[in-house]
């Protein structure tokens, strides 16, 4: 049999041990519920689906998501790539035109080509950025519009940019 000094001892230790793993807890659910709530709203206040998207500078040599029209075609023998390439631009803000096989017919054996006329030099670098190993293509387009021709090579688009908004949005 325990002694009383002893017993007592042990239920003290017992209730500091429940009281801190208590603390633990709460304080655990609590960060969790700020990031959570956190994620889901934007400066105003209001809910948002997806993260604010980055802006870009005035003097950068890409254009804004926003600002590009872009064509995704398939030059593979991937069946839906090409769709599910340009849901994946969609969802980034990009403005999508065609979605369909390759018109040119090419075999491009690289991860991708961008083709672009002297009008789209900006928006294919933006592009041009979004695949490993993608190369640019200039022809006589007048639009800026850009075609993203995804090649045998191609894995993915490189991820999302994760970067704060500027105090301007």
């Amino acid at each position: 049999m325990a002694s009383p000094i002893t017993a007592g001892a042990s239920t003290r230790w017992r209730r500091i041990r429940a009281g801190l793993t208590f603390v633990v807890i709460l304080a655990f659910l609590a960060i969790a519920f700020y990031q959570a709530v956190h994620y889901i709203r934007n400066e105003d206040g209001k809910a948002s689906a997806a993260p604010t998207p980055c802006t870009v500078a005035a003097n950068s040599k890409e254009a804004a998501p926003a600002d590009v029209t872009v064509n995704v075609y398939n030059a593979t023998a991937r069946a839906g790539l090409a769709a599910d390439v340009a849901a994946e631009l969609k969802r980034r803000g990009f403005v999508l035109g065609k979605v369909t096989n390759d018109p040119l017919k090419r075999t491009i054996t690289g991860a991708a080509e961008v083709r672009f006329g002297k009008n789209g030099n900006k928006e294919s670098l933006t592009i041009a950025h979004l695949v490993s190993g993608s190369k640019r293509k200039l022809d006589k387009r007048k639009s800026a519009t850009v075609d993203l021709v995804i090649g045998n090579a191609f894995v993915e688009l490189k991820p999302a940019p994760t970067c704060a908004p500027s105090k301007d949005e």
